[in-house]
């Protein structure tokens, strides 16, 4: 038993552009304790849905990954798997992590801190890819929905889509998830943030545009040339 299902319908969604996740690729190149080689059909099949979902969407699509991805693939690989990595995101639209990116990735750090969500809970380059996503209007794939917490990620539950595998153990059930960026929220938060120094600033110009106004203007008499 190693057919994917999908939860529900996956009707009139609308996705330009879906970021997949590390663990999406790490997934596809190797499902760990199979009892036979079945990666192959398991990248074949997510691909034939991931067309199948974009073919009812609205617009055109791309897939696509962060930069950082590349780091995290190839940290610690040997040359054959960094090889492997290679060939396997070829042709994969990259958004890199340039420095608005890691800026806004800095940002929302903070931000889950607000919420109570600890540095340790989500890594660098898992904010790095939240980033990017808000940034480029992105949709983000994953098999961690808890790398992208409410209320700055919702799901799109409507095409939840489930790895189904077997290994020694049995058969493994794998959920997998497409989290949504809500770009008002993030907007809020950041108002939030910038509230305080933007009235600061403009109490700072208003006095300074007193001092201006209440500053005694001086007129010099006209010296007379000597006759």
């Amino acid at each position: 038993m190693d057919a994917q299902k999908t939860e529900t319908s996956k009707e009139e969604v609308k996705i330009n552009y879906l970021i997949l996740d590390t663990n999406i690729i790490s997934r596809l190149s190797m499902c760990r304790g199979a009892t036979r080689p079945i990666e192959e059909k398991v990248a074949n099949d997510m691909v034939t849905y991931l067309q199948d979902l974009f073919s009812k969407s609205e617009g055109e699509w791309n897939i696509a990954i962060s930069s950082v991805t590349n780091y995290e693939l190839i940290e610690g690989s040997t040359l054959d798997e960094e090889l492997k990595t290679e060939d396997a995101l070829r042709g994969l639209k990259t958004f890199e992590a340039d420095n608005s990116i890691l800026r806004a990735a800095a940002r929302l750090g903070c931000f889950y801190k607000e919420m109570k969500i600890e540095d340790h809970q989500i890594s660098l380059a898992d904010k790095i890819i939240a980033a990017t996503a808000f940034g480029t209007g992105s949709v983000i794939y994953t098999t961690n929905i808890s790398d992208y917490p409410a209320p700055f990620f919702s799901e799109l539950r409507e095409v939840r889509y489930i790895i189904e595998y077997e290994t020694r153990k049995g058969v493994v059930y794998l959920p997998t998830y497409f989290m949504q960026p809500e770009v008002e929220v993030l907007k809020n938060f950041y108002d939030r943030r910038i509230k305080p120094y933007q009235e600061r600033k403009k109490k700072e110009e208003e006095e300074k545009l007193k001092l201006e106004v209440d500053q005694p203007i001086v007129v010099k008499a006209e010296e007379k040339s000597a006759i």
